[in-house]
């Protein structure tokens, strides 16, 4: 099995200025996809919204679409961050 984990270069090996500036280059992208993501989001959850009184399957259906797309930026935020499940 692909441990991703792996790939990705340990920040603590680097030196201190590159460090600043790897933390803050994630911040920065952490800020822009959430901007980039939120509000696209709630258009589409406005706009689906009226399916909830008529096709209520179809509406969560949609729903978990859109939150899986959310789940999968923020778990682009873990695996950039190298965090590790100990399970």
């Amino acid at each position: 099995m692909l441990d991703v984990y792996n790939i990705l270069p340990h920040v603590t090996s680097l030196p201190l200025p590159f460090r600043i500036i790897g933390h803050l280059l994630r911040i920065v992208w952490m800020v822009l996809t959430t901007i980039y993501a939120i509000p696209p989001y709630l258009v589409w959850t406005f706009l689906v919204f009226p399916l909830r009184f008529f096709y209520l399957d179809f509406y969560w259906m949609i729903e978990g679409f859109l939150f899986s797309g959310l789940l999968a930026i923020i778990s682009s935020w873990l695996i950039t961050g190298q965090y590790q499940s100990k399970f």
